[in-house]
C-alpha cells in the first residue's frame, strides 16, 4: 500500500481511535477482523491520506460537540485543505460508509 512522504517537523502523524455505528434496531457490529485506521498526517491545515484510501466523509466537532465542518475527501485525492479560521481543539472524525468510524482529537 503506497503512503505519503511524512516529513517530520511539518506533519503530524494522526492516531484514530474506532468508533461503531450502531445500526437502528440492531445489535453492536463485531468486525471479523482486525480494523486497520487509516494512515493520516496533518500539517498546518491540510489532512494528508495515504494514496490507497476508501472515500471518506470528514466531519470536525467543536468542544460542545457541535458540527462546525465537513467534507467528502474521495478515494482519489491525497489531501484536503481545512479552513485556516478553525482555532482550539476539535474531535475528527472520518466515515468511510461502514458500521465503523474513525476518531482523533485535533488542535490548530
Amino acid at each position: 500500500m503506497s503512503t505519503f512522504a511524512f516529513i517530520p517537523g511539518t506533519m503530524t502523524r494522526i492516531t484514530f481511535e474506532v468508533g461503531v455505528v450502531v445500526p437502528v434496531g440492531q445489535g453492536i457490529p463485531r468486525p471479523r477482523s482486525p480494523l486497520q485506521a487509516p494512515n493520516v498526517a496533518l500539517g498546518n491545515y491540510t489532512l494528508f491520506f495515504e494514496t490507497d484510501h476508501p472515500s471518506f466523509t470528514l466531519v470536525l466537532l467543536d468542544e460542545e460537540g457541535e458540527e462546525v465542518y465537513s467534507a467528502v475527501a474521495p478515494s482519489d485525492v491525497d489531501s484536503v485543505t481545512l479552513p485556516s479560521t478553525l482555532t482550539g481543539d476539535y474531535e475528527l472524525q472520518l466515515y468511510d460508509g461502514s458500521n465503523y468510524y474513525y476518531y482523533c482529537e485535533i488542535t490548530f
